[in-house]
């Protein structure tokens, strides 16, 4: 070991072996200390050697090597044990667990060796134990850093899932329906809206191409330019046909700043068409009661100078006679056109709706005398039954009779080679708690409804009759009319051939402060 690096070396033994061995360590350029052995351990913690040498031939050399190891400080250090001989030095080794033995007489040349390899184990224990360290404190500081970073990323991660719970709320929480695409059309998810709009689950449309949602020719909006695109999005029938839709769609980019999908929103319109076509239909009858009016004040006043003379001229001829019946037809014919006059002018003329006690009977009456010619030249029979039991409706006269025309124009266009209609009133027990009710049944003898059409018979814009200029909204609007009335509406096949169409109204009720609240429920039913 050179002095550069000069090792320390504690002796235990007797004065005579510490000074023989002190010499040589010395010339080698060693440091030394050195006991007796009673006062050894202490000692050596003081000093801190890189080896330690211990006679063995010391009588309290059992303790000496018990309190060596049992110290904490000085355990790792190695120990170099002299002894007599060699099976003595092999019963002490195993005994003590002592790192080594030599000899006695003991050889210079064999002592530096030992000292010199025993020290360099002890310096590598130390530079292991100083790695090891580092080491470890490398490993605390790193799980440290980890676990600070994943109690971020925890926390991270937990704005993260909330953000998207609030954004999937307030996606499916949207009233327009919201179809998000790929940039080539495919649809990757859909709002709830969107599934009860289109009546498919996000599972059934994903990877499907936006077209199949839409009904004819139509073109998924995204594909085209945004030239061609309106502001106000085009309106276009959903593929089941009974929803009319605004769409409209915007692109969205990712990161690079390219088109990575499109969000098209399709908002229903329906209701708001409808409501467009009731106000256009209600400007055309206001403009038609206008014209019937002055035709009614024009026609009415021949009419009567008619029917007056013919009765006059009835005074001067024999009873029974063939001019008596002609003129008599006359008459009769004159007063015919006076009442449907009047009962086209009630139909068309404008007014706010007046509830009052409706007799459907007579409202059925009226309705086929403004259909007389339609059903003439087709050949068809109507007939209206009425129950003497069946009861006065609560209702608008006006709103009814529309019922009543589009479920019998519906019977007259389903009978194009004649046939039966008949109108049925009668008594039916109510089933809403509201007490007795009247059932209206319209019944046909032609071709009947398919299966498919009788499921979306009173949906909007459902029509069986396109090529022949049907708008599919007369059933959907007699049902809104009829549930706004309290009431139910209701089709079916007749066994045998022909269709039955079942109106149930709430009576009409004597009591007027009765009859007032249900004025009011109907009226906020039918909001």
């Amino acid at each position: 070991m050179s002095s550069a690096r000069q090792s320390k070396v504690f002796l235990i033994g007797d004065r005579e072996y510490r000074r023989q061995i002190a010499e040589i360590l010395l010339r080698h350029s060693y440091i030394v200390g050195e006991a007796n052995g009673s006062e050894s351990v202490a000692r050596i913690e003081s000093f801190q050697p890189d080896v330690i040498l211990l006679d063995a031939s010391l009588p309290q050399f059992d303790s000496l090597i018990q309190q060596i190891r049992g110290d904490l400080a000085l355990s790792k250090i190695p120990v170099l044990l002299t002894v007599e001989g060699a099976e003595q030095a092999q019963i002490k080794t195993l005994e003590a667990g002592v790192t080594d033995f030599l000899r006695k007489p003991i050889a210079e040349a064999e002592l530096i060796a030992r000292v010199r390899t025993l020290a360099a184990l002890r310096f590598a224990r130390e530079e292991q134990s100083s790695v090891e360290n580092r080491i470890e404190g490398r490993i605390i500081e790193r799980t440290e850093m980890l676990e600070s970073a994943l109690r971020g990323q925890g926390a991270l991660l937990s704005e993260a899932r909330e953000a998207r719970r609030i954004w999937e709320a307030t996606f499916n929480a949207m009233a327009d329906a919201i179809v998000i695409t790929d940039a080539e059309g495919q649809i990757t998810l859909i709002n709830n809206a969107a599934s009860e709009v289109f009546h498919r689950t996000s599972e059934e449309l994903a990877g499907q191409n936006c077209d199949a949602l839409l009904i004819g020719d139509f073109t998924c909006p995204h594909r085209l330019s945004l030239r061609e695109q309106d502001s106000k999005g085009r309106e276009i029938l959903s593929r089941a046909g009974d929803r009319l839709l605004n769409v409209r769609a915007s692109s969205f980019l990712d990161a690079a700043g390219q088109v990575a999908g499109f969000v098209h929103v399709f908002r229903d319109v329906t209701r708001e068409r409808v409501l467009e076509r009731h106000l256009m239909q209600a400007e055309r009858m206001s403009l038609a009661g206008l014209m019937v009016s002055a035709v009614a004040h024009e026609v009415a006043t021949p009419l009567s100078v008619i029917s007056n003379i013919a009765e006059m001229l009835l005074m001067d001829v024999e009873r029974g006679s063939q001019q008596a019946t002609e003129l008599n037809k006359i008459v009769t014919q004159a007063r015919r056109v006076a009442e449907m006059m009047r009962s086209i002018l009630n139909f068309v003329r404008q007014r706010p709706a007046q509830f009052d006690a409706v007799n459907l009977a007579e409202l059925a009456r009226e309705t086929l005398d403004l259909l007389e010619y339609e059903l003439r030249k087709l050949g068809i029979q109507a007939t209206v039954e009425s129950s003497p039991a069946a009861p006065a409706v609560w209702g608008d006269a006006a709103q009814l009779q529309q019922v009543l025309l589009n479920l019998v124009t519906n019977a007259i266009q389903a009978m194009k080679n004649g046939g039966r209609l008949r109108i049925r009133i009668s008594e039916a027990a109510g089933s809403d708690g509201r007490g007795r009710s009247a059932l209206l049944i319209v019944e046909d003898t032609g071709q009947g409804i398919t299966p498919e059409a009788l499921d979306r018979l009173f949906d909007f814009f459902f029509t069986t009759k396109m090529a022949e200029g049907g708008t599919g909204l007369g059933l959907a609007i007699s049902r809104q009319i009829v549930e706004g009335h309290g009431g139910t509406m209701a089709a079916e096949n007749i066994e045998g051939g022909g269709a039955r169409f079942l109106v149930k109204l709430p009576a009409a009720i004597h009591d007027s402060n009765i009859r007032d609240r249900q004025t009011a429920l109907i009226r906020a039913e039918s909001h």
